[in-house]
C-alpha cells in the first residue's frame, strides 16, 4: 500500500520474499551438535526444522500466486485482518513475525471424531453432561462452539441456537468444535500458574536424562567428584593402609617442615627410631598381606571395567569422541597418586616384590607421608574424622535420583493444570541406598514454577519474571472478574473461552487495522446477551485492573507494559465502565506514518499530568504539549510533530520509524500517566522505590551486560541500548512524582560507589553523567544536552566512549 503524509510517502506492503527467506534459512540450517541430545532426539529436531521450512515454503506459494488455484489473487494476504478465505473469528496458525500460514489451529485432524457425532442426541447429551459437571477443557476458542449450542438448547434459546448453527455449519467438516474431556471440574478462579505440572515433568525428565551424561562438561565434573567420593578415594585409602603396613618399624613417614628444594618435597622419619629403614614401605609383608593385595587389585580392575562400560554405553548414544578411561581416571579429583599406587600393586601381584624399582618405593613413601601430614593415616582417629567429613559431600550428588522420585509423584496430577498443594511433592525423598534427604533446592525451584496462586501471590513469590509472563496470567484474573453470571454453567463456559482466546497469537496488520476481539466470536456473541450482573462485573473488573497495573509496575518498573498485557487491561477497562486511551507499542517495521485519535487523546491526558515536571523538562516537551493542547490540533498532525522532534523528515528506515514512534511514546508516557493517575494509584505506588529499582537495574544488569557484549554483536548492543533508553524514560516518570528528589538523586549516586574506580571508563562514565542529570533535575533544571533515548539512527548516546574493537 502507499500512504502520503505531509510530503513524506510510505510504500508499505508485506514482501513475500520474507517468507521465501525464512523457508531457505530453515531448510539450510543444520541441527546444532548438542551433546545433551541423543541421535533420536536430534532426528526429531531435524524433522521439526524441515516441517517449519515447509510451512514457510507453502506460505510463500500462497502469498505469491494463489497456490494450487493458480489465480492472480493470493490465498494468504498477510497484513490483512482476514488473511484467508475463512472468517476473521477462525484461529489461524501464526508464524514468526505475525505471518498467518494459512493453516487453521482448530483443524479437524485425520482420526479425530467428527463434529456430526457430537450433534447427534448422544453427543448432545455428552455436551450437556460436560456443561453441568464442568469436566471439560477448551484449548482453542473453536472448541467451545458446540458447548455453546448445547447450552442454548438446554435453556430454551432455539432461535439463537439456530443462528449459531448456521454460522458454523459450513466449517463442520473443517474445524473441530467440541472440547476435551477432563477428570476434574473447570474452576472459575483468578488463581493460575506460570507453568503446568506437565511442563515441570518435562523439565525434571531432562534433568534426570542429563544426570549421568559424561559428554556434558558440567555433568562430567560432577560425575568425577561423585566417582571420587564414592569409589576412587576409598580405594586409594585402602591402598595407602596396605602399603603402610609394610613399614618394618611401624613409624609412618612425614613431610619435612623445611622449604622444599627445587620444588621437591622431602620425607622425614621418626627421630627416636634407630632402624635405618624407618618410614620406608615394602620392607616386611605381614601374614595375609598378599591376599589383601590381590583383592584390592581385583577391585581396581572391576572399577576400570565398570568405567569403560559406562563410557561405551554413552558413546553409543552420543557419538562424540571422549578421553580414554585411564586418562579420565588420572584427571579425576586430583587422584594421580592413585595411579602410582595401583601400578605398584600390579607389579607386586603379577611379578613379585623384587620387581619394584627404588623409584617406585620412594613414590610410595612420599604418598604415605603426604597423607599422614594432611589427614593422618587410615586407621587413626584423626583420619576417621576426616573421612566422616568427606563422606557427607556425597549427598550433593543425589539431585538426579531425587528428581526422578519427584517426577513419579507428579505423574498422578493433571498435566495441563498447575499445582495447588506442594507439600506431597516436596516432602523428603528416600534414595535407593535407603538414605532420606530433603528435595534439593534446584528441584524445589523447578516444581514451584507450577505453583497455583493469584497474580499478587505469584509476583510476591518472584515466580513471574517479566511483564510478558505476567500477560499469560492476567486473562484468568480478567475473565474471573468479568464472568459474574448467576448461571454456573454459563459462567464457566465464558471463562473457558476467554482464557483460550487469550492464547490466540496476534497477526501482523497494516493500515492501522485492529486485532480480532473475543466478542467477535459467534458463540460468545450468543452467550454475552444472557450474562447478567453488570454492576458487580464493573466493581470486580476495577479491582482486578488496579491489582494488575500496580503489580506489574511494582515488579517490573524498568519495562513498558507489553502489548499482550495491554489487551487484558483494555478488556478490564471496558468492563469497569471506564474510558482510558490505552496505546500499544507499534512495530517500527510496519509503521504506517500516522497515529490514531487515541494517541492524541493519550498525549493530551499525559500533558495535564506531567506539565512542569522533571520528565517534561528533560525531554523538552513543553512546546509540543502547547501545540497539541490547541482545540484545532488534529490526530493527523501528531505524526508530523513527532517526526520533526525526531529529526526524521525524509526517507524510510525501521530505526527512523522507531525514533518517530518513541517521540509519541514520550508525549503519551506510554500509558503511565493514563493508568497511574487515571486509576488513582499514586497511594499504592512508591515512586521513589520504583525509580531506584529501575536505576539499580540499569547499573547492576544493563551496564555490565553492555561490557560483555562484543561490538561485533551489534544487534544485542543496540537492543540493550534501547532497553536502557526505555528504562530511563520510565525512571524519569517515577522520579517526577517522588517526594524527595534530591535524596533520590543522592541515592542513585551512591549506587555507583562500588564502580568508582571505573568512573572514567565506559559505560560507567555514561551512568555518572545520568546521575548528574538527576541532580540537575532535582534542583529544577532541564536537559543539559542530548537526551538518552532508546532509538538512534546515528551513534547511540550510551555507546559514546565504547571500545568498538572489543
Amino acid at each position: 500500500g502507499k500512504r502520503s503524509n505531509c510530503n513524506f510517502e510510505y510504500h508499505m506492503q508485506v514482501n513475500s520474499g520474507f517468507a521465501a527467506g525464512q523457508a531457505a534459512k530453515a531448510a539450510a540450517a543444520t541441527a546444532t551438535v548438542d551433546t545433551r541430545l541423543s541421535a533420536e532426539e536430534r532426528a526429531a529436531l531435524d524433522a521439526k526444522r524441515l516441517e517449519r521450512a515447509g510451512k514457510w515454503s507453502r506460505l510463500f506459494g500462497r502469498m505469491s500466486c494463489g497456490g494450487a488455484n493458480g489465480g492472480a489473487a493470493p490465498e494468504v494476504r498477510v497484513g490483512e485482518r482476514r488473511p484467508t478465505r475463512a472468517p476473521a473469528w477462525v484461529t489461524l496458525e501464526v508464524l514468526a513475525g505475525g505471518f498467518a500460514s494459512g493453516e487453521f489451529e482448530a483443524a479437524l485432524l485425520p482420526g479425530q471424531e467428527r463434529n456430526a457425532a457430537w450433534c447427534a442426541p448422544e453427543g448432545l447429551q455428552r455436551l450437556s453432561d460436560m456443561l453441568e459437571s464442568g469436566r471439560y477443557r477448551v484449548q482453542l476458542p473453536e472448541h467451545a462452539a458446540l458447548l455453546t449450542l448445547s447450552w442454548l438448547l438446554s435453556r430454551g434459546h432455539e432461535e439463537e441456537a439456530e443462528q449459531l448453527a448456521a454460522v458454523i455449519e459450513p466449517w463442520m467438516d473443517t474445524l473441530r468444535f467440541y472440547p476435551d474431556a477432563a477428570g476434574t471440574p473447570l474452576e472459575v478462579s483468578s488463581r493460575g500458574s506460570v507453568y503446568s505440572a506437565g511442563d515441570v515433568l518435562i523439565a525434571l525428565k531432562k534433568l534426570t536424562d542429563l544426570a549421568d551424561n559424561p559428554f556434558v562438561q558440567r555433568i562430567r565434573c560432577k560425575l568425577a567428584q561423585q566417582q571420587a567420593i564414592s569409589k576412587l578415594l576409598p580405594l586409594k585409602w585402602d591402598l595407602i593402609r596396605l602399603f603402610s603396613d609394610t613399614i618394618a618399624c611401624g613409624h609412618a613417614p612425614c613431610l619435612s617442615d623445611e622449604k622444599p628444594e627445587h620444588g621437591k618435597l622431602r620425607c622425614v622419619c621418626a627421630a627416636e627410631c634407630s632402624n635405618p629403614s624407618c618410614g620406608w614401605p615394602c620392607q616386611v609383608y605381614p601374614a595375609g598381606w598378599a591376599e589383601r593385595a590381590t583383592t584390592l587389585l581385583k577391585r581396581w580392575n572391576a572399577l576400570r571395567k565398570e568405567e569403560a562400560d559406562y563410557f561405551a554405553r554413552w558413546h553409543e548414544k552420543y557419538f562424540n569422541g571422549h578421553a580414554s578411561t585411564d586418562e579420565t581416571l588420572n584427571r579425576k579429583a586430583g587422584l594421580r597418586s592413585l595411579r602410582t599406587l595401583t601400578q605398584c600393586l600390579e607389579t607386586i601381584v603379577h611379578r613379585g616384590v623384587a620387581s619394584l624399582s627404588g623409584r617406585q618405593v620412594a613414590w610410595l613413601r612420599l604418598i604415605i607421608a603426604a597423607c599422614n601430614a594432611k589427614h593422618g593415616l587410615p586407621g587413626t582417629a584423626r583420619f576417621d574424622e576426616y573421612r566422616a567429613r568427606y563422606s557427607t559431600l556425597a549427598g550433593g550428588f543425589d539431585a538426579a535420583e531425587a528428581a526422578h522420585i519427584v517426577a513419579q509423584r507428579l505423574c498422578s496430577l493433571p498435566g495441563n493444570d498447575g499445582i495447588d498443594d506442594m507439600a506431597p511433592l516436596l516432602g523428603p525423598v528416600t534414595l535407593a541406598c535407603g538414605r532420606a534427604i530433603p528435595v534439593p533446592s534446584k528441584i524445589v525451584s523447578a516444581v514451584r514454577r507450577a505453583q497455583v496462586g493469584t497474580v499478587s501471590e505469584l509476583l510476591a513469590a518472584h515466580l513471574v519474571s517479566s511483564g510478558e509472563m505476567l500477560a499469560t496470567l492476567v486473562p484468568r484474573l480478567a475473565m474471573s472478574a468479568i464472568c459474574c453470571s448467576g448461571d454456573e454453567a454459563l459462567r464457566r463456559l465464558l471463562f473457558a473461552v476467554g482464557v483460550a482466546f487469550s492464547r490466540r497469537r496476534s497477526l501482523l496488520l497494516l493500515n492501522m487495522q485492529r486485532q480480532v476481539t473475543m466478542h467477535e466470536l459467534p458463540w460468545v456473541c450468543a452467550l454475552e446477551r444472557f450474562s447478567s450482573g453488570a454492576a458487580s462485573t464493573a466493581a470486580a473488573a476495577r479491582i482486578a485492573l488496579d491489582d494488575v497495573v500496580a503489580g506489574c509496575l511494582a515488579s517490573f518498573p524498568q519495562t513498558i507494559l507489553p502489548n499482550k498485557l495491554l489487551q487484558s487491561i483494555v478488556q478490564l477497562i471496558n468492563k469497569a465502565d471506564l474510558h482510558m486511551p490505552v496505546v500499544e507499542e507499534i512495530a517500527s517495521d510496519i509503521f504506517m506514518g500516522e497515529f490514531g485519535p487515541k494517541f492524541l487523546e493519550a498525549a493530551r491526558k499525559a500533558a495535564q499530568v506531567i506539565r512542569g515536571t522533571a520528565y517534561e523538562r528533560y525531554f523538552g516537551l513543553a512546546s509540543a504539549y502547547a501545540q497539541i493542547a490547541q482545540p484545532d490540533f488534529a490526530a493527523t498532525e501528531l505524526a508530523p510533530l513527532c517526526r520533526d522532534r525526531a529529526g526524521e523528515s525524509t526517507g524510510w528506515s525501521a530505526a527512523g520509524n522507531g525514533k518517530v514512534i518513541e517521540q509519541c511514546q514520550l508525549l503519551t508516557t506510554h500509558n503511565l500517566a493514563t493508568l497511574v493517575h487515571g486509576l488513582g494509584l499514586e497511594c499504592r505506588l512508591n515512586f521513589a522505590t520504583l525509580a531506584l529499582t529501575t536505576w539499580r537495574w540499569i547499573v547492576g544488569y544493563a551496564a555490565p551486560a553492555l561490557r560483555t557484549v562484543s561490538a561485533a554483536d551489534w544487534r544485542s548492543r543496540l537492543q540493550l541500548c534501547k532497553d536502557v533508553g526505555f528504562a530511563w524514560r520510565q525512571l524519569l516518570f517515577y522520579f517526577s512524582f517522588a517526594p524527595d528528589q534530591r535524596a533520590l538523586a543522592a541515592a542513585a549516586t551512591e549506587e555507583l560507589a562500588p564502580h568508582e574506580k571505573h568512573a572514567g571508563e565506559w559505560p560507567w562514565a555514561r551512568l555518572h553523567a545520568l546521575a548528574c542529570v538527576l541532580h540537575a533535575l532535582a534542583d529544577g533544571g532541564g536537559s543539559c544536552g542530548e537526551c538518552l533515548l532508546g532509538w538512534s539512527t546515528g551513534g547511540h548516546w550510551l555507546l559514546q566512549g565504547a571500545d568498538h574493537r572489543q
